[in-house]
């Protein structure tokens, strides 16, 4: 590896809360869950894309409740993961 450090942050626009409730059911049995993050970026007038697998993911923190009365809810999670591949 190239770098002491890989974080990044990104944005979730919550329909429910499956996913936080997963990670904090794990944390609170003090498992680390295993996280794998995805993302890509598509540049059309380039004709190019680009994608990169975030593997060893942890969050810094996660809300396990945050929301307003008919509005979706988006929310910034801030990660730290030990290594990256562009994929």
């Amino acid at each position: 590896m190239l770098w002491d450090e890989i974080s990044g942050s990104f944005t979730l626009s919550r329909i429910d809360y499956d996913i936080p409730r997963a990670v904090f059911e794990n944390w609170k049995n003090g498992i680390t869950p295993a996280i794998r993050l995805v993302g890509s970026v598509n540049d059309p007038s380039a004709n190019d894309n680009a994608r990169v697998v975030f593997t060893g993911v942890t969050l810094e923190e996660i809300a396990l409740l945050d929301f307003e009365a008919k509005k979706l809810s988006t929310e910034e999670y801030s990660f730290e993961a030990v290594d990256a591949d562009f994929a």
